[in-house]
């Protein structure tokens, strides 16, 4: 009788192993799925940055191409999340379940630096965006000072004027009233 029970649970191991290995297979696949957009969008930004002078960059479409790095490591993380809870549901109908649920932790955690990795490469491009914009409008001012500072001088002669004018009328006004009193005595 002992024999048979130890190769009934033999069989019972063997058959959870199988089981184990196809979802590891699962797993792995849907690993090398979400990596592999991620390495290819980033190849192309790598070969893009490298190919094209920073004068003749097209500043909108790499706007654009992060925005776009983002959109696709939100994806990347909902389906990493959708294929998680999915491999989670699958492990509690097997034998040797935290093995099969850590197996899926591990292909979520990596399936999320993926994601994370493409969202700094979106922030970097960003930032690099951000620095060019302010590099353009430090120049601009640059470029504007000296009529700014024309247009300040205008402004301060015409306010000059101004207050002349007024002094002078005030000065009138003030010399009117000193001959009316005058007048009066």
């Amino acid at each position: 009788m002992r024999k048979m029970a130890g190769i009934g649970n033999l069989g019972i191991l063997e058959a959870g192993m199988k089981q184990m290995m196809k979802v590891l297979q699962v797993l792995g696949i849907l690993a090398v799925l979400a990596a592999a957009p991620g390495a290819a969008l980033a190849q192309e930004v790598a070969d893009t940055a490298a190919a094209a002078p920073a004068v003749t960059e097209d500043w909108d479409a790499l706007r654009a191409q992060a925005e776009e790095m983002r959109a696709q490591a939100k994806q990347m993380r909902n389906e990493a999340e959708a294929a998680n809870a999915a491999a989670q549901k699958t492990c509690w109908e097997k034998f040797l379940v935290s093995s099969c649920l850590e197996d899926a932790r591990q292909a979520l955690r990596a399936a999320e630096r993926e994601a994370k990795r493409i969202e700094v490469e979106a922030g970097q491009l960003s930032r690099r965006i951000k620095a060019h914009e302010r590099e353009l409008k430090q120049q601009r001012r640059i470029d504007e000072a000296p009529q700014r500072a024309a247009e300040s001088a205008r402004r301060a002669e015409q306010i000059r004027l101004k207050e002349a004018a007024a002094q002078q009328k005030a000065e009138e006004k003030q010399a009117d009233i000193a001959r009316r009193q005058q007048g009066k005595n």
